[in-house]
């Protein structure tokens, strides 16, 4: 059995497989992980040891291990592995493509990933800004008052928010729904900023074949808006928010 861990801000995602064909797949708060599935008292270099059984796991499974908290973690007896590495292969795996894009819109970060002949050939990442990720949106739909899926399912002209800092677009997303613009408009509005801070991490890399993976990914509106900002056609992976987790696990069958 070969398990992949991406321990993300919010979320572990576990992809567990046993021929490197199909994947059996979990989903933990990342909080509940720390208090549930590590051991702090094991006495390892790294202060905390997996409980495989606390994921349904046997003692024995190979775990490869990526994400937000694959350092913090200090896993032993897990294989660590950066998350541009475990991304990529996911992506190859999922698509059976060896020449791609990949955008990965995280829950506080994008990454940007050119992959030729199935190698990284170039990357570009958004981490000190979080108006280009996944907390970003859910925020601005709290404001708005709607949901994640309805800010995604938006087929509305996008109003241009002129801020590109979080906080501001708060308030100036107030200050639009006060002056009496649509809520939907707003919702594509909220999209539109987070292609547009994407766009300069893409110039750089040309290849047509364009997919996504994250949180985000299955937001039809976001993937329309890449599209027509970038020019390509967005395609999110079939299973966008395991994707790093799907890597880790052919990882771990490759032994790569």
């Amino acid at each position: 059995m070969r398990v992949g861990l991406d321990i993300g801000s919010r979320l572990v995602k576990v992809a567990v497989t046993e021929d490197g064909l199909s994947y059996d797949r979990r989903l933990m708060p990342t909080a509940r992980f720390y208090e549930q599935a590590v051991d702090r008292s094991a006495g390892t270099e790294g202060g905390l040891r997996l409980l495989p059984e606390a994921l349904g796991l046997p003692p024995r499974a190979a775990v490869v291990a990526t994400g937000y908290g694959r350092n913090a973690a200090g896993l032993a007896g897990a294989r660590v592995v950066n998350e541009l590495s475990a991304h990529a292969r996911g992506a190859a795996a999922q698509t059976g493509e060896s020449r791609f894009v990949l955008v990965d819109f995280g829950g506080q970060d994008t990454k940007v990933i050119s992959v030729l002949d199935g190698r990284i050939a170039d990357f570009a990442t958004n981490d000190r800004c979080g108006a280009s990720s996944g907390r970003f949106v859910e925020n601005m739909a709290a404001v708005l008052g709607v949901t994640l899926e309805e800010v995604g399912g938006t087929t509305a002209e996008a109003v241009a928010l002129s801020s590109t800092c979080g906080i501001f677009a708060e308030t100036e997303i107030v200050g639009l729904l006060a002056a009496g613009r649509p809520r939907e408009e707003l919702c594509a509005g909220v999209l539109l900023a987070v292609v547009r801070r994407t766009l300069p991490l893409l110039a750089r890399m040309p290849q047509d074949k364009l997919f996504t993976s994250g949180g985000l990914a299955i937001l039809p509106g976001l993937n329309r808006l890449l599209a027509r900002e970038s020019g390509r056609e967005a395609r999110p992976l079939p299973d966008p928010l395991f994707n790093g987790a799907i890597g880790c696990c052919n990882l771990a069958c490759s032994k790569a």
